[in-house]
């Protein structure tokens, strides 16, 4: 099923894509999801965060059915409804990593992110979208792809810092711990997992600012969206203009005859 999904995005981006795409995967609190959103923002994109899709749904436990019925609207209902600190706990990013095993459950949430990717809304003019996949199987020919990654231990000291103010019990060890877990679990995942190949540009955020990495990131995709805009202009149509060396005798000449009116009898 993957593999149509491609064909059809393949086809889509060559006849109909009138609107670039930004691809941003990564591994856990290496800031994609900030430079992400900058991202949109300095282009007047639309952004999604494809996890919190995964993430709302193991939330709310819901199951394949109700899931084969929902819509984007539907989900990001269900985002904008739940505190943002129980979507962002450690305990739903792990069953949200396990849900992300199940095919039918991530081959209906790929059809919503593409969905989202081609049409992104009107007032945007293009989309952002950050996960694990997105460059690799959601928008394979995505006009920009960046992958974002720091070292575990500078990972680790963010999602410690972020996660203190959820739960203040929690110790830096647990946090390394499930880190490494998740790293272990999104790149070696039989199902579209994380990897890096030669159609990214690497943003490393180990021992960058967020102004760096944006900086890197929005110089990474400058040319690329700049390219792909100029050739979406559409060429307007022209008047067939005739040389001006033409001369008009020649033009005469180039007229069939006139056949001659034929005459009246006369009884």
């Amino acid at each position: 099923m993957e593999k149509i999904w491609k064909s059809d995005w393949t086809e889509l981006n060559r006849e109909h894509q009138v609107k670039p795409v930004i691809a941003v995967d990564g591994t856990l609190a290496s800031g994609k999801g900030t430079i992400s959103r900058r991202l949109a923002k300095h282009y007047g994109y639309a952004y999604l965060d494809t996890g919190l899709l995964y993430r709302v749904i193991a939330h709310k436990g819901l199951n394949l059915a109700v899931v084969c019925h929902l819509s984007m609207e539907d989900l990001m209902g269900y985002v904008m409804d739940t505190p943002e600190k129980e979507l962002r706990s450690d305990e739903v990013g792990q069953k949200a990593s396990l849900l992300a095993l199940q095919t039918h459950i991530r081959d209906r949430l790929n059809k919503l992110q593409r969905k989202f990717a081609r049409n992104p809304g009107e007032e945007y003019r293009g989309a952002v979208l950050d996960g694990r996949d997105i460059g690799t199987v959601v928008a394979p020919n995505a006009n920009c792809k960046l992958f974002v990654t720091a070292s575990p231990e500078i990972r680790t000291q963010r999602r410690f810092q972020s996660l203190q103010q959820i739960n203040p019990r929690i110790t830096y060890e647990e946090v390394y711990e499930n880190l490494i877990k998740r790293d272990r679990q999104d790149s070696s995942r039989p199902v579209a997992p994380l990897v890096f190949t030669d159609d990214y540009t690497l943003i490393d955020t180990t021992n960058s600012t967020i102004e760096e990495s944006l900086k890197e990131a929005i110089d990474a995709c400058a040319a690329k969206i700049a390219t792909f805009e100029n050739s979406c202009i559409p060429v307007r149509s022209r008047r067939l203009e005739l040389p001006r060396s033409f001369p008009h005798s020649d033009l005469n000449a180039m007229r069939l005859p006139v056949p001659p009116r034929p005459q009246r009898l006369i009884k």
